[in-house]
């Protein structure tokens, strides 16, 4: 998988629950031939499942979480939210036990600092009106925002573009990659935002 675009993340943060899972269509009952659900995943910032927004499959509940997890994943960097050294079972000098409170590799200052800077990316300005204008009508006419839902106002009473239901869609088997992430079948992916 390749990274995703981190601008806005903290604006997504901000849109409701409610007003997400409005769009969920499980079993496309208004027929237009698209369903959508949400995921459910577990936060370990909270210690509950939460509503995910974040990652392909939105398995990730926060900027944090998905910060954290990253770091734990891609980097194998203990963290405070995930505490335990990332190993497969071959490996033989691998702690499982987690670290002592100051020994975390991205210790919990630096993760809330690399959280800050990712809930706070602005999403850039566009840089040509008018065919923004003109796509938009096609875009519209296609029937695109079905999925891909244009508006939402934030806790915050912003108004935000960001061209996502943040729901699970069925991409076929052809874009399956057989990997389910809580909720998340292997051939359902998130809508990606668009700004």
């Amino acid at each position: 998988r390749i990274g995703l675009a981190l601008m806005g993340l903290g604006r997504l943060e901000l849109i409701s629950e409610k007003d997400i899972l409005a769009h969920q269509d499980i079993n496309d009952s208004n027929k237009d031939g698209i369903s959508g659900k949400a995921n459910y995943a577990w936060s370990p910032e909270y210690n509950k499942t939460m509503l995910g927004r974040f990652t392909w499959k939105a398995s990730a509940t926060s900027v944090k979480v998905q910060s954290a997890a990253a770091a734990h994943n891609d980097m194998s960097l203990t963290n405070p939210l995930f505490p335990h050294d990332n190993c497969t079972d071959k490996q033989k000098e691998c702690k499982k036990a987690p670290k002592g409170k100051h020994e975390f590799d991205l210790p919990a200052y630096r993760l809330d600092a690399i959280s800050y800077y990712l809930e706070n990316l602005a999403v850039p300005n566009q840089r040509e009106p008018q065919k923004h204008i003109e796509g938009a009508k096609l875009f519209t006419s296609l029937n695109c925002t079905a999925c891909h839902v244009t508006t939402y106002k934030t806790s915050q009473g912003d108004t935000i573009h960001p061209f996502s239901d943040l729901l699970l869609h069925d991409m076929g088997e052809g874009l399956a990659d057989g990997r389910s992430e809580f909720l998340a079948d292997g051939n359902e992916w998130r809508t990606p935002p668009l700004w």
